[in-house]
């Protein structure tokens, strides 16, 4: 959108530029003194280099040698509109990156305290059997394994209860 692109003659003149205007100092000034004309002399062709270029902003650009005229064609674009797609990804994975991790920790927290808490009160039903509260129960609530196991539980209790009861009866 705002790149632009200009020819630099032998003797390091601007010949022609997108932006050019009749009052444009650099197309009559030589460009030899500016920094940037010694990157693009040294470059290679069809390297892409970074640096500032003929309006003093930081630029990616190329330049083409024309040989049979000795002239360079150079091609500019601001730095900030030619990353601002690869920034515009990273904000946006980012963010995609930090709603799954949002989604599965509270998927993971969920599904930890629906096995946490059926454990906890099969633990605690264990406890008041072993200090003699035969009668004790676990609610089963889910129809899974972890239901399977309060029912098994449940029915162990039912026959631990079933043979004091028997003990008690027979002394």
């Amino acid at each position: 959108q705002t790149g632009y692109a200009y020819v630099i003659d032998p003797r390091r003149v601007l010949a022609t530029s997108k932006t050019a205007s009749p009052d444009d100092t650099n197309a009559v000034n030589p460009l030899s003194n500016q920094s940037f004309i010694q990157v693009l002399r040294t470059a290679e062709s069809n390297a892409l280099l970074r640096y500032r270029g003929l309006y003093g902003q930081k630029v990616l650009g190329a330049v083409v040698l024309i040989r049979s005229a000795d002239w360079h064609v150079v091609v500019e674009l601001p730095v900030s509109e030619a990353y601002a797609p690869i920034y515009r990804l990273i904000l946006e994975t980012a963010a995609a990156l930090l709603t799954v991790v949002l989604v599965a920790a509270t998927v993971g927290l969920v599904m930890s305290r629906r096995i946490i808490l059926p454990l906890k009160q099969l633990m605690h039903v264990a406890t008041q059997m072993s200090e003699g509260q035969f009668d004790a129960r676990a609610e089963a609530q889910f129809n899974n394994e972890l239901g399977i196991l309060i029912e098994a539980f449940n029915y162990m209790a039912a026959q631990v209860r079933k043979s004091f009861s028997t003990l008690a009866t027979a002394n």
